[in-house]
């Protein structure tokens, strides 16, 4: 059996939050929903989110404390994620 990407790349953070967020693609989560279902610390998503960003792999709505946070699915790399998922590849 091959093993699937989720299980390659789990220790990576990035990919953990990437993960998580394509699983929620149609949701906005706030970043205490996105550290605890990552299971990252608290300075880890604030090392990754802002590269995420600045990538725009992810989408941040709201503003000061009020910001929540989605996938972004027009990414080309978010696209091909998502058709992996649909394959059961991730």
């Amino acid at each position: 059996m091959k093993p699937k990407l989720e299980e390659i790349f789990s220790d990576s953070p990035t990919f953990r939050i990437i993960s998580f967020l394509i699983s929620n693609e149609d949701r906005l989560l706030n970043k205490s929903q996105i550290i605890e279902d990552s299971k990252i610390g608290r300075n880890t998503f604030y090392k990754r989110i802002n590269k995420l960003l600045a990538l725009n792999i992810i989408l941040e709505i709201g503003e000061d404390r009020t910001k929540l946070y989605k996938i972004n699915n027009n990414h080309p790399l978010i696209k091909c994620l998502i058709d992996l998922r649909k394959k059961g590849i991730i």
